[in-house]
């Protein structure tokens, strides 16, 4: 982790976040490559 998110709530938040994206971006990817007819 990078010296900015050393506060407890702050990083945690930024690390939830990161997750969600991270997340959205695997279920995307998985669906696009199952049903490319739809893109």
């Amino acid at each position: 982790m990078h010296a900015a998110s050393i506060s407890c709530e702050g990083g945690m938040i930024e690390a939830l976040l990161a997750l969600a994206v991270a997340g959205a971006l695997v279920v995307y990817l998985v669906v696009t490559l199952l049903r490319p007819e739809r893109f």
